[in-house]
């Protein structure tokens, strides 16, 4: 369904000569990268306001936004199954604030944070093969 919205995207600007016959392939990438990104993010949204968590659910996005920038990680084969993958981590983290107590939340993050970040200081960035790191890339982060 993106993939063929994107492309008639992008077959309407070549069609108006807004983008070069070699550019139709980026485009389309691009745009579907983008619509996938839209939605990911209004269905996290749709999600955490329903539930009434508004500042939960910001910190999710900012937090889970960065982690994946820096640390990379599962990239999933298809936009629904991205979508799916998300909505079972925002949920799995909206329960775990409704049914936790607030004390045993500080304990489980000071020891995920103990735990985690060695782990991702030491395997970060990770490459998919869905999501490939470039050279110069990976270069830089000495995967």
């Amino acid at each position: 369904m993106l993939s063929k919205l994107s492309k008639k995207i992008t077959h309407f600007y070549f069609s108006k000569e807004k983008i070069d016959d070699s550019e139709i392939e980026i485009y389309e990438y691009c745009f579907e990268i983008v619509f996938a990104s839209i939605i990911n993010l209004l269905v996290v949204i749709l999600i955490g306001f329903a539930c009434q968590k508004y500042i939960e659910t910001i910190l999710f996005i900012v937090c889970f936004l960065t982690l994946r920038q820096l640390a990379g990680g599962y990239h999933a084969d298809t936009h629904f199954r991205c979508v799916v993958t998300l909505i079972f981590v925002l949920v799995l983290y909206l329960v775990m604030i409704y049914f936790v107590p607030i004390k045993a939340i500080d304990i489980i993050n000071y020891f995920a944070l103990l735990l985690v970040l060695p782990i991702i200081a030491i395997v970060a960035p990770i490459d998919h093969p869905n999501n490939q790191l470039s050279k110069k890339k990976c270069l830089k982060e000495n995967c």
